[in-house]
């Protein structure tokens, strides 16, 4: 069985290349976990729309994440994301 350990999940807030720093932590020191909820955090909530904003159009969704790739998302996570890219447009 899975066992997740919130706390590292928490460190999502932090930023890849280290400008936000919530917890003190960057790059692959934000656990994996954390590395991951942020990508998909983000590509949930722009492409959904919210009482305060419209839905991002997908493309625009996939642009962002690639604009920042490096510096809010971790570039391994976003390769692996744009090659199953599809299957979350499916999601959507």
């Amino acid at each position: 069985m899975l066992t997740i350990d919130y706390a590292n999940i928490r460190a999502y807030t932090n930023i890849i290349n280290g400008l936000i720093l919530t917890y003190w932590h960057w790059g692959t020191d934000i656990h994996i976990f954390g590395r991951v909820v942020s990508l998909a955090d983000v590509f949930d909530a722009l492409t959904h729309a919210r009482c305060y904003k419209k839905a991002w159009e997908v493309a625009d969704v996939i642009a962002y994440i690639e604009d920042h790739r490096g510096t809010q998302f971790d570039p391994e996570l976003v390769d692996i994301f744009l090659e199953h890219v599809d299957e979350f447009k499916a999601i959507v």
